[in-house]
């Protein structure tokens, strides 16, 4: 009888340890295990090295207000200094601070081409604005950025031949950007642009030439295939333009 007695209350004392085990806050053994193992899985699971991705960044030097490109995420971190501070140096004039922004034109694996517009002035000295509007393309392999003559044939007069097709295809071509407030006429275009200035912009299927005045801003969107006999499709800004995947 003694010896039943032992047998039930060891019983009983062993049931009611497991049921506080489980009924309280402690945590079993084997699923602390579990949530290990799991863990330790996650954290050697391959992480997908980042894109390269473009974005707006504030520039504020020397009283500025304006958004710049900048580019990150990418593999060579030399090559993506270069890029930047060339991208900077192409729209921060020398000794001026600026205010302005920017939209992107063309963004493909090997080129960027961004629209700058603003406006730049002596820091702490009131006085006129002067307005500032370019076309910057770089490459994404080199830092390297393009003039216009990089697209055409060596000694080819594209300034001209340029002119008269616009001339010619004035309205069907005829391109006006949402901060033109002004009225404009192919002769104003023909008396300004210069293929030494840096009034264009680069698209996957065409190029814009355009005008610079106080409050104008017009220009021509040209079909690459109305130049197709004066571009250099050897070259190296032909070849960074055509069949490349194009980011959004």
């Amino acid at each position: 009888m003694k010896i039943w007695k032992i047998l039930l209350v060891t019983l009983f004392t062993v049931s009611f340890s497991v049921i506080t085990a489980y009924g309280s806050n402690v945590t079993p053994t084997l699923e602390t295990s579990v949530v290990q193992i799991t863990s330790v899985a996650h954290e050697t699971q391959e992480t997908p090295p980042a894109e390269p991705r473009l974005i707006k960044v504030q520039y504020l030097e020397n009283d500025s207000r304006a958004l710049i490109p900048k580019m990150e995420g990418m593999q060579n971190t030399a090559l993506q200094a270069t890029i930047n501070n060339n991208l900077k140096a192409a729209i921060v004039p020398s000794n001026f601070s600026i205010e302005g922004n920017f939209e992107v034109s063309y963004y493909g694996d090997n080129l960027l081409s961004i629209h700058f517009w603003g406006n730049m002035f002596k820091p702490n000295i009131s006085q006129t604005q002067i307005r500032i509007d370019k076309g910057i393309h770089i490459d994404l392999t080199t830092g390297k950025i393009y003039n216009l003559d990089d697209l055409f044939k060596p000694n080819v007069d594209f300034e001209n031949r340029i002119k008269d097709v616009c001339l010619a295809n004035d309205t069907e071509y005829r391109f006006n950007h949402e901060i033109s407030t002004k009225i404009w006429t192919y002769k104003n275009f023909a008396s300004s642009w210069a293929k030494e200035n840096e009034s264009f912009i680069l698209l996957g299927d065409s190029i814009i030439v355009y005008s610079v005045q106080s409050e104008l801003l017009g220009g021509y969107k040209i079909p690459y295939s109305e130049l197709k006999d004066i571009i250099n499709t050897d070259g190296e800004l032909w070849n960074k333009i055509q069949g490349q995947k194009i980011h959004n």
